[in-house]
């Protein structure tokens, strides 16, 4: 008897629990409208790089830059550093990861007027610049410093770097946000990996910003850290992009760091983690956005696909919530079953209780 009960309770639950799955209620985020609003800015600074790279080649590689975005480099030139993830470089170019930005930021507790420092990578220019369309919809002041090293597929063409896309749309009006100083990247940070005339002819189309070229790793940290203070003593956040020395260290320590938004209250050990762990034992939050593949899997985002989808269809825009009458009405079953299993079972208790007592007397 008991075991037919719960056997046609499990059944109930199991169809109830599969009902509710099956019934829950798709709303738009509570972050909805922001997240839209970066996607699409971000869209338009992709679609204006892509006039750029046109501009220079005439044509993009679509054996590399399969959705022709114009903002995956080529594989390898005199700039380039270090071998990077061709599917995560492609990934990066999907707009939606403005509004993956947006929520980590909300998650971080930022509001409009806070001061975000970023430590920006040639290696990841699509990051750089959704981080800049996010904060730029969220109203939040941006200290940017960037470098010109580039692994492979980033922003690695002499002719186009990072800091000439960042330049040219700044002049033409597509973003109010660009970087404050910049280092040459790469090996030590001084692009000892790379052609250095080539670095300085860079260089030469960006005297207006600070450079940043100290090969002693620790005063390099503590120039930095002066010039973001500099700027801004308010610091709120730190943003570090991709896997340069200068924001995670020279230990294989700072990789060991969680992706997304990192709470300072966690308490852990952040020596030697470069400016993230600097920011952290300051108890300054900081966003780390380097295994993109993870990251995307995580907030909802395709991992490099084909084609880009359309603004406000991924899940990043979306909550569900379960029917709540269908939720409740599964827990007075469970719970009334329970309780019917519970008398029976005392029944049974009772009667072999009783059974016991006459053949005693």
């Amino acid at each position: 008897m008991k075991n037919r009960i719960l056997f046609v309770l499990l059944v109930i639950l199991l169809l109830g629990y599969t009902f509710l799955e099956y019934s829950k209620i798709k709303d738009k985020d509570l972050l909805y409208d922001k997240k839209v609003a970066a996607s699409q800015h971000l869209e338009r600074i992709f679609q204006q790089v892509k006039i750029y790279r046109l501009e220079i080649d005439g044509r993009i590689d679509t054996s590399i830059d399969i959705n022709e975005t114009g903002i995956v480099g080529p594989r390898y030139t005199y700039i380039t550093t270090t071998l990077g993830s061709l599917e995560s470089k492609r990934t990066t170019t999907n707009p939606h990861i403005a509004a993956m930005v947006v929520q980590m930021m909300v998650e971080a507790g930022l509001r409009k007027g806070d001061t975000v420092a970023v430590n920006a990578s040639g290696s990841f220019p699509a990051l750089n610049l959704a981080v800049i369309a996010a904060a730029e919809v969220l109203e939040l002041d941006v200290l940017l410093i960037s470098s010109i090293g580039s692994s492979t597929y980033g922003a690695n063409d002499p002719r186009l770097t990072y800091l000439d896309m960042e330049q040219r749309l700044l002049e033409d009006g597509f973003i109010n946000t660009s970087s404050i100083a910049y280092s040459y990247g790469g090996a030590d940070d001084i692009g000892k990996d790379m052609d250095q005339k080539l670095l300085e002819e860079i260089g030469k189309r960006h005297q207006d910003k600070s450079f940043i070229y100290i090969k002693d790793y620790d005063e390099n940290i503590n120039e930095r850290l002066k010039i973001y203070y500099t700027h801004d003593p308010n610091i709120a956040l730190f943003i570090n992009i991709g896997g340069n020395i200068v924001g995670l260290g020279k230990k294989d320590l700072g990789y060991g760091l969680e992706n997304g938004y990192i709470n300072p209250k966690l308490k852990l050990n952040y020596n030697d983690i470069g400016l993230a762990g600097n920011f952290l034992s300051r108890g300054i939050g900081v966003i780390n956005l380097l295994d993109i593949k993870d990251l995307a899997t995580e907030y909802g985002i395709q991992i490099d696909p084909i084609p880009i989808p359309n603004i406000a269809v991924e899940e990043i825009y979306f909550r569900y919530h379960y029917n709540r009458s269908i939720g409740i009405l599964l827990l007075l079953i469970g719970g009334s079953g329970v309780l019917y299993y519970g008398h029976i079972h005392r029944c049974e208790i009772k009667k072999k209780l009783g059974y016991i007592k006459k053949q005693e007397s």
